[in-house]
Parts: C-alpha cells; structure tokens; sequence
C-alpha cells in the first residue's frame, strides 16, 4: 500500500483545473434544485400483489432448494432463510440504568418528619422563638 508523501503540503494536493470542472460539472450545484426532489418512488401495488400471489411457490422453491440443491453454498443459503423465520435470534444482552431516587420507606420516613413539624403546638415553639439569641 503506497503511502502519501507527508512532507508535501496539503495546498499542493489538490486537483487539476481541468479534474476539478469535470468533477463540479457531475455533482449537484449550490443552490441548484435537487435531482430527484419527490424522493423514492412508491412501491407500485401490482408488484406487491404479484410477489404476495407467487409467495407459495416461491416458498415451496426456497424449500426444494435447501434440501435438493445443486451445491452445498446454495442448500445451506435456502436453509438459513428459511430457518431464520421459524427460529428465534439468541437474546442480546443488554444493560439498562435506571436511577429511581429515594426509595418508598425514605419517602414515608419524610413525609413523618413533616408530619410531626406540622403538629408541633405552638406552646412547642414558642420558648424557642422567646430565648435571646446570642451573638
């Protein structure tokens, strides 16, 4: 595998006038209305209509083929297809994190505390307001 020249900077590298109009002239232009704007056609429904009318024969075409085929390559192909729809791939391991906070007895044991700061009387409260605060 050639190398490229590192000592040669990058300003030389590039292509010919001549490469460079060709090359612009086949690509799309700034500003220039797209090619193909409506996308990808549909699929046309008769050619639905046909495939799904000639799927038991083909079916029964993939089947002669995985057990009468000319070469291994060919049997082992119509066999994988056709095993791929009737067995299940092996689960992928996957990892999930999930944060869900405090847990249900940390919430209870909040929800107490305020419980227990909302039914403090007032008398509770008051000596503690009443004290001198010292600084």
């Amino acid at each position: 595998m050639a190398r490229r020249d590192r000592t040669v900077k990058p300003e030389n590298l590039k292509v010919d006038p001549e490469k460079h109009a060709r090359l612009k002239a086949i690509g799309v232009q700034k500003g220039e209305p797209s090619r193909n704007p409506a996308g990808r056609p549909p699929r046309e429904e008769w050619a639905k209509e046909k495939i799904w009318k000639a799927a038991p024969e083909i079916l029964d075409a993939m089947i002669d083929q995985a057990i009468n085929g000319k070469n291994e390559a060919s049997k082992v192909s119509a066999q994988d297809k056709l095993l791929r729809y009737i067995i299940s791939q092996a689960p992928q391991e996957q990892k999930i994190e999930h944060n869900l906070g405090p847990s249900f007895g940390d919430f209870l044991s909040r929800v107490g505390e305020r419980h227990n700061i909302i039914e403090a009387s007032y008398e509770d409260v008051t000596p503690a307001l009443q004290e001198p605060s010292k600084h």
